[in-house]
């Protein structure tokens, strides 16, 4: 697995132990995968935060819910299915690169947003979310 998947996956862990309250009320916790290429340019990254989570115990299906959303490069897109991520009312978005993270944040400011990758200062971002990203 790679340092990116490991990442990913003790930052995700973290956000859980945070939503542990609403995580119980709908049974398992839910994760919103927002990626900003076509689902063939994307699986790679998805695979890899997969194969993370359940290196760590999280089994799909079981313990945790994933539901990914590719853009296909569309940034009316991205926005739209970020606003989706935040109407199902995740637990977590996990933003894959910068062009996600930003349609993340400006569709919520209540629901967790883990970065892979990307530049979270030029997005503006607190200087706690600033130490949640490996650079």
């Amino acid at each position: 697995m790679t340092r990116l998947g490991w990442l990913l996956a003790v930052i995700l862990v973290a956000g859980f132990v945070a939503h542990e309250v609403a995580a119980q009320v709908s049974g398992v916790p839910h994760v919103g995968l927002l990626h900003w290429p076509s689902p063939e340019m994307g699986r790679l990254s998805a695979g890899e935060f997969r194969e993370g989570m359940r290196s760590l115990g999280w089994i799909e299906g079981i313990t945790i819910s994933i539901e990914d959303r590719f853009a296909d490069g569309n940034a009316a897109q991205l926005a739209a299915q970020a606003a989706e991520f935040v109407a199902a009312k995740v637990d977590v978005i996990v933003a894959i690169d910068s062009a996600p993270a930003g349609a993340a944040r400006q569709a919520t400011s209540a629901i967790p947003i883990v970065m892979t990758s990307g530049d979270p200062v030029g997005l503006g971002s607190s200087p706690v979310w600033r130490g949640l990203v490996a650079t």
